[in-house]
């Protein structure tokens, strides 16, 4: 559209009318020209221009002539005499009439001759000499005269960024440039229809710029998430002050983790609670030996992975408690590895010594099992003998804590804007929704605005772990608040902000995520796709729990596992153990990103459709070597897809023909489906495979085709292959392509079809 000319503009140059023009054009033999906005190409305009030019000519209109009117003798007025004027009874001088001008009198004339003549001189006009102009005055006004016709065009920058979305006006804002500029190249050099607010996408901004010789870089405009992250100051190290640690006891159930805080707190919690077992998530803090320790007493392992598994990362020292009497519970297994998983250190405390059937020795060696080797053996893990009934040993258990908390180093800035972690919420009467939070780092007050999860609130009201009301919480301080507009989820982080439109911005992005999160599965590391996130630089370690149906076949593939990987990737067991799958390992791997390794161990229904949601892999092999191959092979990509053939056509050979150009052409009845040519052919007799390969042509009569449908008769020649003979079956199918998925319930996906190459008598 841009290289063509308009009709109205030819006519313009001609000077004559577009009607007119239109005109000639149907008579000259230009049908198609119509309108006058119709556009033709250069060379056709230039022959319609001659055209008019040639054909043009004016319409002369004729003038009637006037008919001339008989002139009639214009009749002559004589003069009337004027009325003399009678003389008024008083004495008045008669004025004398005025005289012409330029007549003097016989009197005047004498006198005028006897008196001498005086010269008048002649009146003079004042007029300014012209001002002699400098060639800097000429310079100076042509410039003026120039600018007044024309603008001077304003400079571009070479490089513009700008941040999407880009419409028009603020294209036009940023270049410089009119808008009504950028819209006409937009719709005759770009081809785009746009209004002043239309949104522009990045390749038409790029072509823009590129026209004005500008360099536009466009950028993501900042979400609230980015704006909230940048908000978060840094921490000097000479800011950092000592914090208290903050433990989390984890352990079987009732073997005492309740009561031995209880025992610490020197309160009765674990009486007022049902079955004597916690229900939910408390915090408490107590001072031990000058030292201030912040404790997490949760209703088991899972809950503390759910936490971890939402990036909270809370804990700083793990208490695992275990009974003398019971020793180490599959749950204290788990447990270890959630512990581990979580890379934190641990302090054992062996619990219920005081029962006569009590074997603290026996647990040691159950713990050195899962290489939780004690001091008093060589070993880096502390062991402590207590009584939660009783009361001895808790200070032993403290001195324990402190030590470790002591080489941890715990340290936090008191002075700047509060983050944290929820613990829980609830939904109180008279208070509204109060939640349960830990400070990490910084200082939480009262009237502060904190984003938490897809939540956002100010602090209305702050109370610590003993009731009482406070102004302000410092690090590792547990307490409520209340003043968030939704109820947030246990392990979601928290953050203090100073302006309240950021944090409300903030939460809506984070809810509408949220929301969209939940309507599909989350994205975790499998065996197919390790290989791409190494390419990515998103892992170098693989995550499996490994679950075998008898404990001879655990220790011999879990040490196959360790010797696995390079120096790129390397495969980290975090937990093993006999029997089937289970709700707990699943909860693990969603937490830990791991792979769950299944051999000959069962896995429920309702386990396989909890890990489905999750987008957990369950791979379940029968045979020990698999598992190695299998791994190892996901870690260096090799995980072979595996081809597939799929049925399309079968035909009947009922003629041969003979062509000296082509061979041998079998004419076929297609029997069943239908024949394509670019698929592989089988040629069967008698039920033996004579020949498998392409085919060179299909044709149909006279035409190549493309397919023959099924009842259609037509000719086919194939590659490679002249013995054919009547009654011979031709079998039509393709190879596709399909990724192995390890994953007992999970779809195959097919990556790539496989098909025949094209012969050279097609070409």
């Amino acid at each position: 559209m841009a290289d063509k000319v308009k009709i109205h503009e030819i006519a313009k140059t001609i000077g004559i009318s577009s009607t007119e023009l239109v005109e000639i054009c149907q008579r000259g033999g230009y049908p198609h020209i119509t309108h006058h906005s119709n556009a033709v190409p250069p060379e056709e305009a230039e022959e319609i221009r001659k055209t008019a030019i040639r054909l043009y000519k004016p319409k002369q209109v004729k003038i009637p002539k006037a008919k001339a009117k008989p002139t009639k003798p214009k009749k002559v007025e004589k003069p009337k005499p004027k009325k003399e004027r009678v003389a008024l009874t008083r004495d008045v001088k008669p004025v004398p009439p005025p005289k012409p001008v330029g007549v003097r009198t016989a009197a005047e004339d004498e006198g005028a001759l006897l008196e001498p003549k005086e010269e008048v001189p002649p009146r003079r006009t004042r007029r300014r000499a012209p001002a002699k102009e400098t060639e800097e005055h000429i310079t100076k006004r042509t410039i003026v005269f120039k600018h007044a016709r024309k603008p001077v065009p304003k400079k571009h920058e070479e490089k513009v960024e700008m941040m999407r979305p880009v419409s028009v006006r603020n294209l036009s804002e940023r270049l410089g440039i009119p808008a009504n500029e950028i819209i006409k190249k937009l719709m005759f050099e770009h081809g785009v229809r746009a209004n002043i607010n239309q949104m522009l996408d990045d390749e038409t901004v790029q072509l823009i710029g590129l026209d004005y010789e500008v360099e536009i870089t466009l950028k993501e405009a900042k979400s609230a998430e980015d704006v909230l992250v940048e908000s978060l100051p840094k921490d000097a190290p000479e800011d950092l002050l000592p914090r208290p640690p903050v433990v989390t006891l984890l352990g079987h159930v009732d073997h005492g983790k309740t009561s031995i805080l209880d025992r610490i707190r020197n309160t009765s919690v674990a009486e007022n609670e049902a079955g004597g077992i916690t229900q939910d998530i408390g915090a408490w803090q107590v001072q031990a030996d000058g030292h201030t320790l912040t404790f997490i007493d949760t209703p088991g392992h899972e809950a503390f992975t759910a936490m971890r598994a939402r990036g909270a990362k809370v804990t700083d020292l793990v208490v695992l408690v275990v009974a003398a009497d019971d020793g180490v519970m599959p749950q204290t297994v788990e447990a270890i590895d959630h512990a581990r998983a979580a890379d934190v250190p641990i302090v054992v405390a062996i619990n219920k010594t005081d029962k006569p059937d009590a074997n603290p020795m026996r647990v040691r060696q159950q713990l050195a099992g899962y290489g939780l080797n004690p001091e008093e053996w060589g070993g880096d893990v502390g062991c402590v003998e207590l009584s939660a009934l009783t009361g001895e040993g808790t200070d032993r258990l403290l001195e324990r804590i402190v030590l470790e908390a002591e080489l941890l180093e715990t340290k936090a800035n008191p002075n700047r804007h509060a983050i944290g972690a929820a613990l829980e919420a609830r939904m109180l009467p008279g208070r509204g929704i109060v939640t349960n939070v830990i400070v990490r780092n910084g200082s939480l007050r009262k009237g502060d605005t904190l984003v938490c999860g897809n939540a956002f609130g100010t602090v209305r009201s702050l109370y610590n772990d003993r009731g009482q009301e406070i102004e302000e919480a410092g690090p590792s301080q547990p307490v409520s608040v209340s003043g968030l507009n939704r109820v947030p989820e246990a392990g979601d982080t928290f953050i203090c902000v100073d302006d309240p439109e950021t944090a409300r911005k903030a939460a809506g992005e984070r809810h509408r995520q949220l929301q969209a999160r939940r309507l599909q599965p989350r994205r975790h590391v499998t065996l197919e796709n390790l290989f791409e996130s190494l390419q990515r630089g998103e892992r170098k370690q693989l995550n499996v729990i490994v679950k075998v149906d008898v404990q001879g076949s655990l220790e011999p593939l879990v040490n196959s596992l360790a010797g696995l990987g390079n120096e790129e990737v390397s495969v980290r067991t975090i937990h093993s153990a006999v029997g089937k799958v289970n709700q707990s390992d699943v909860l693990l791997a969603d937490a830990s990103d791991a792979v769950i390794v299944a051999y000959r161990a069962s896995v429920a229904d309702k386990v396989q459709e909890m890990a489905t949601v999750r987008g957990i892999e369950i791979a379940r092999f029968d045979v020990i070597y698999d598992v190695t191959e299998q791994i190892h092979a996901a870690l260096e990509g090799l995980l072979e897809p595996e081809q597939k053939e799929e049925h399309v056509g079968r035909a009947q050979v009922r003629q041969i023909f003979r062509i000296s150009r082509y061979g041998i052409i079998a004419g076929c009845y297609v029997a069943e489906g239908s024949l394509r040519r670019n698929c592989h052919v089988r040629v069967t007799r008698d039920g033996e495979v004579l020949h498998q390969g392409a085919m060179a042509s299909l044709r149909q009569e006279k035409n190549d085709v493309r397919e023959v449908a099924t009842g259609r008769e037509c000719g086919i020649n194939i590659e490679g292959f002249n013995d054919l003979k009547v009654g011979d079956e031709i079998e039509c199918f393709t190879v596709v392509t399909v990724r192995r998925t390890l994953s007992a319930r999970a779809a195959t996906q097919t990556v790539e079809s496989g098909s025949a190459p094209d012969s050279p008598a097609q070409q």
